[in-house]
């Protein structure tokens, strides 16, 4: 605790914009224990120490100052990236573990909704475990919609938790379809199929 609040400390001068991007990586890539600032304050932190690091240890190879004070600088810029590049690498992988089990999802729902289930009751029942981090994703969707959040609304907040352009043209096929009144089951099954074929194509 003590050690985040000290992180947070040093990500205090940090634009609010750059904070705002990070927490929105951190939350699609489903880190729960962070907080924003916390982050960026031990990415600085750490690309601070081995810089200043690499500063004294260079000193024992060469006397050359540029290149003295340029590795310690851009030691400092690639531990910056690095830990930049991680948030989004952990984000797409998560999205990607998403995007294959979507068209199955998007199929149970489909049929709940044909057995007379409320659309908000099909969301649920398709909260299934092999679905492994989609499940817990559809929990919130159908835990927001149960709480009174419309469900396009929930719909909007799942696609702010995922880094996926499938899963955003998704949701917004079905809002779109919702709002204009059409069968629900069909455009689920046209939705699935839709992005069976997208996944199939960017294999080939």
């Amino acid at each position: 605790m003590a050690f985040e609040f000290m992180y947070e400390k040093l990500s205090a001068f940090i634009p609010r914009k750059i904070i705002s991007s990070i927490a929105q990586l951190i939350n699609q890539g489903g880190f729960k224990r962070i907080t924003p600032r916390a982050y960026v304050g031990f990415t600085l932190f750490f690309a601070i120490s081995l810089s200043l690091l690499s500063f004294f240890t260079i000193q024992f190879y060469t006397l050359d100052t540029s290149i003295s004070a340029g590795i310690p600088i851009g030691v400092f810029f690639l531990s910056i990236a690095f830990f930049y590049f991680l948030l989004l690498a952990t984000a797409d992988a998560r999205a990607n573990e998403i995007e294959q089990v979507l068209p199955h999802a998007l199929q149970i729902i489909s049929t709940n909704l044909r057995a007379g289930m409320t659309l908000e009751n099909a969301v649920w029942g398709a909260a299934l475990p092999e679905f492994g981090v989609f499940q817990e994703e559809i929990q919130k969707v159908s835990a927001d919609s149960f709480g009174g959040v419309p469900i396009t609304l929930a719909l909007q907040r799942l696609n702010e938790r995922v880094r996926s352009p499938i899963l955003s043209r998704a949701v917004k096929l079905i809002v779109e379809g919702m709002s204009l009144g059409g069968e629900m089951s069909s455009l689920l099954e046209n939705v699935a199929n839709d992005i069976r074929t997208l996944q199939k194509l960017k294999q080939e």
